[in-house]
C-alpha cells in the first residue's frame, strides 16, 4: 500500500530543490487511511496532492488529475501518476478554461439552482446541498460536501460529451440525495 511519504519521496526525486509541506487532515471517514495535503513549491510552480482514498493533483488551486482508490495501487502506478503530473506542469500553466459557462449551464439543467458558485481562473466550483461539482480544463469531479470525497471523476479530453457526463453525474447525485452514497 502506498503511503503519503511515498508521494513526498517521488516529488523530491523529480524536483530535488522543491520545498514540501504536509498538512494532516485525519483519517478518511469510515476507512483506516490517513488524509493529508502535500504542498510542493518549486522554483517555478506551486502544486499539491490531496492524499486519502484517492490522490488528487491540484495546480493553481484547481484539480487537474485524480488517481482513484490509491490504497489499491502499487508504488509503480503511483510513481507514474506523480511523474506525469510533474512532467505536465508547463502544460497546465498554459491551459485556458473557456468553457466554465457551459459547465455551469449543464449543472443547472441537471441539478437545478445551485447554492453557491465559486469561479477561479482555471476552475469552477458549483455547490448544492449534498454535493458539489468541480471542473477545470482537465477534469470534472462530483464530490460529497460532507466528506470531500470524490464520487465520480471524468477526464476532459478533446471531443468529450458533456451531456453524457452530466447524465452520469445526475445518476450519482440521485443516489447521494437518497442517502445511498455517503
Amino acid at each position: 500500500m502506498v503511503h503519503y511519504r511515498d508521494i513526498i519521496r517521488f516529488i523530491q526525486e523529480k524536483l530535488p530543490n522543491a520545498k514540501i509541506k504536509v498538512e494532516n487532515k485525519g483519517k478518511e471517514p469510515g476507512m483506516n487511511i490517513e488524509r493529508c495535503i502535500i504542498e510542493a513549491e518549486s522554483n517555478k510552480y506551486n502544486f499539491s496532492f490531496n492524499f486519502g482514498a484517492n490522490i488528487v493533483f491540484n495546480f493553481e488551486d484547481s484539480p487537474r488529475a485524480l488517481l482513484k482508490h490509491q490504497n489499491l495501487m502499487n508504488s509503480k502506478d503511483t510513481r507514474a501518476f506523480v511523474d506525469n503530473c510533474i512532467n505536465n506542469l508547463d502544460k497546465y500553466s498554459n491551459e485556458n478554461f473557456s468553457f466554465a459557462y457551459t459547465i455551469e449551464n449543464y449543472a443547472r439543467r441537471y441539478f437545478g439552482a445551485e447554492n453557491n458558485i465559486r469561479k477561479k481562473d482555471k476552475s469552477i466550483y458549483i455547490y448544492y446541498d449534498k454535493f458539489y461539482i468541480v471542473a477545470s480544463p482537465n477534469i470534472v469531479l462530483l464530490v460529497l460536501n460532507k466528506t470531500n470525497r470524490t464520487v465520480r471523476s471524468i477526464e476532459l479530453k478533446e471531443g468529450v460529451d458533456l451531456e453524457k457526463i452530466f447524465r452520469e453525474f445526475n445518476f450519482y447525485a440521485e443516489g447521494i440525495k437518497k442517502g445511498g452514497i455517503a
